[in-house]
């Protein structure tokens, strides 16, 4: 008996999906015209205008981009579910309430950020770099680096290609 509600109630979640993902991609279309870029619908984007977006972007769900003092994301970056990359903060020197101030954040082609990592202020994240999930990132990451832990800490090196011959 309880089947056919099974299934009503299946396909109205897979239609709420899809309408969700329609809704992103015309909201990515329309905040970052020109970009080839694909977002999930349930990633927060503050001060989109603040962000200059390449092509082929991936952001997965969940994801959260604060760009108050702005972001670069050059091509073929993805940023995996849960991330957590903020230009923000408060200026603690002050008195309350505190003043908000912030640090850009570049990020080169070809990084992958991983689930639930955090990518702070004032960081410029190397071509090909790999952010591990969990990490939080307050330095700079070389090229093809790989980091890890808390604070983020190089822990080794992507392969580098040689060209064929």
């Amino acid at each position: 008996m309880l089947r056919p509600v099974f299934w009503l109630l299946h396909a109205i979640e897979r239609l709420v999906y899809y309408c969700g993902r329609v809704f992103a991609h015309a909201r990515m279309r329309r905040l970052f015209p020109g970009a080839r870029a694909l977002c999930d619908y349930s990633t927060v984007i503050k001060y989109p205008d603040r962000i200059r977006m390449g092509q082929d972007v991936w952001i997965g769900p969940e994801v959260s981009i604060g760009a108050m003092a702005g972001i670069v994301l050059e091509d073929r970056v993805r940023i995996s579910h849960g991330a957590f990359i903020e230009t923000g903060s408060l200026d603690l020197s002050g008195d309350v309430p505190y003043s908000h101030v912030g640090k850009p954040i570049h990020i080169e082609r070809g990084v992958w950020i991983g689930a639930h990592a955090i990518v702070l202020g004032g960081v410029r994240i190397g071509r090909q770099a790999v952010v591990a999930a969990g990490a939080l990132v307050v330095k700079d990451v070389p090229a093809d680096a790989i980091v890890a832990g808390v604070p983020a800490r190089v822990v080794g090196h992507r392969p580098i290609e040689s060209p064929s011959s």
